[in-house]
């Protein structure tokens, strides 16, 4: 039994060797690539395998930097979209401060109008209300005194 296993620990230890050097020259050649630049280099020596596994590997490869692409590219998009967006929504708010300042300036410019007319016609309104009360004062007929009455209670509801 010692001869046996002692046997089978040389096998093990050659079907180890000839798996490892063949995984550690695929990883040594990545490494190399990536530090040229290159993401992968499919290996195209050594077991059918370890060729088959770098083919693999060098497609998934090609297809992560394919979707990075469409990614990076549906971003600048969006980038583009927002920034537009952006710009319209500087503009509108521009807009709404001009609309805004001129809405006040309306609102000063009607309520000093209102002011102004208020007084000028208040003031000739207290005019003819002591004319009319000095004319009620005054002999009368009585359709006179009614018209009189009439207008001085007009005069002071627009008061």
């Amino acid at each position: 039994y010692v001869g046996y296993t002692i046997l089978m620990i040389l096998l093990l230890g050659a079907l180890l060797h000839q798996i490892a050097r063949p995984v550690r020259k695929l990883t040594i050649d990545a490494e190399d690539a990536i530090a040229l630049g290159h993401l992968f280099r499919p290996v195209d020596r050594g077991p059918m395998e370890l060729r088959l596994l770098s083919g693999t590997i060098s497609r998934f490869i090609g297809q992560l930097e394919e979707r990075v692409a469409e990614r990076t590219e549906e971003l600048r998009q969006q980038t583009d979209e927002l920034a537009a967006e952006i710009e319209i929504r500087k503009i509108t708010e521009q807009e709404l401060k001009i609309a805004k300042v001129t809405a006040e300036q309306a609102s000063r410019a009607k309520t000093e109008f209102l002011s102004v007319m208020s007084h000028e016609l208040r003031t000739p309104m207290h005019a003819i209300l002591g004319t009319l009360t000095l004319l009620r004062d005054t002999k009368l007929i009585d359709g006179q005194r009614v018209l009189a009455e009439t207008a001085e209670e007009s005069s002071a509801v627009l008061m």
